[in-house]
């Protein structure tokens, strides 16, 4: 085809031929023109309704996706709210397994879950359920001081104060919880100097 064109123009004696040239030039014009008037017509009428059938099918799906979270959440909460009253340990560990089955991330679903297997000896349970709050919850001041006192309790001076450290990095002015909190007696007499350290480093730093 190509070559055919190219023939067309230059003609056979090899030299163009105008009228020939002016001829392909006039169709491709006429094509060119098409192709535009198509386009608009696509995009007058056409690519607007394709949009919003996909923002509809897209907010469709969002809103069915929140009303599905909502009830994860709400059911969760109900699950860890019900533990609250309940004193046999293995139905509260049940309870709240529950809870973060249904929605891992609820809050104070894996801390709550760490209290009662710590309640039950379980320390190992309730490091990893403190630590598994940290992953949903990086933030969560709370959590790392749960853990600086569950080594406390393993007089583990050592990771106790890595948790009091990562704990006042998150919330400087939680120093006034551990002040208080007896949970950290024994470490405060064990590692006066950086217990001291760290509390008053954190206490220059919230009161900046």
């Amino acid at each position: 085809m190509l070559i055919a064109v190219i023939l067309g123009v230059w003609g056979p004696s090899g030299l163009p031929d105008t009228g020939y040239l002016l001829t392909v030039v006039a169709a491709i014009a006429t094509l060119a023109g098409l192709g535009f008037a198509l386009y608009g017509w696509f995009a007058a009428k056409e690519l607007p309704d394709l949009i919003e059938r996909a923002v509809e099918e897209r907010l469709a799906r969002l809103e069915k996706e929140l009303r599905h979270l909502t009830y994860r959440q709400q059911e969760a909460m109900q699950k860890i709210v019900a533990s609250y009253a309940v004193d046999d340990p293995d139905r509260k560990i049940a309870l709240l397994k529950q809870a973060v089955e249904v929605q891992p991330d609820a809050y104070n679903a894996y801390v709550a879950l760490g209290y009662a297997f710590w309640a039950k000896g379980d320390l190992l349970q309730a490091q990893e359920c403190f630590m598994k709050d940290l992953e949903f919850h990086p933030d969560n001041h709370q959590a790392a001081s749960d853990l600086a006192a569950l080594y406390c309790e393993q007089e583990e001076w050592v990771a106790a104060l890595h948790w009091v450290r990562q704990a006042l990095r998150m919330n400087p002015s939680c120093w006034k919880d551990f002040e208080s909190d007896t949970r950290f007696d024994r470490l405060r007499r064990a590692r006066t100097e950086t217990y001291r350290h760290l509390i008053e480093d954190a206490r220059r730093r919230a009161d900046d």
